[in-house]
């Protein structure tokens, strides 16, 4: 698939607080606005839909969340229009971004690895990520601390 123009690849955290409150919601959720105003398409690897469910449960096994409400909200986040890519050579680019930037999750270098082969940005809330890519990619984006 040909990205737009105006792509942004967005983690599972930055998907959650637009439907969940928590940090930085109010930033987030004006940057998602902007998004969906400006037509960007907007993608994740295909793991984006496990994080965001295992997420979700964490919220009901914390009883943060009703079994009810934690399937609506997964419906939302499902059909937030994020696109779910899966190109080839992922998981072998997601390795080599592991070893080189020394992560001990190589899940997470995933969303590296497809924005660096659609050349867009990434956005993350992943405060430990971002810390340890920032001053070498600097397409990698994160929201301020508040």
């Amino acid at each position: 698939m040909t990205p737009k123009s105006s792509t942004i690849c967005v983690d599972a955290n930055i998907a959650i607080r637009v439907v969940i409150d928590g940090p930085h919601q109010d930033m987030i959720r004006e940057q998602w606005c902007r998004w969906v105003s400006t037509d960007t398409q907007l993608i994740a690897p295909s793991l984006f839909s496990y994080e965001i469910t295992n997420t979700i449960w964490k919220y009901v096994y914390a009883k943060e969340l009703s079994t009810f409400d934690a399937e609506e909200v997964l419906d939302t986040l499902l059909n937030l229009g994020i696109q779910l890519e899966r190109p080839l050579n992922l998981h072998v680019a997601a390795l080599k971004l592991a070893q080189e930037f020394q992560q001990t999750n190589a899940y997470d270098v995933h969303y590296l690895a497809l924005a660096r082969q659609y050349g867009c940005e990434f956005w993350t809330m992943d405060q430990r990520l971002y810390n340890s890519v920032y001053n070498k990619l600097v397409w990698v984006k994160t929201f301020p601390r508040q």
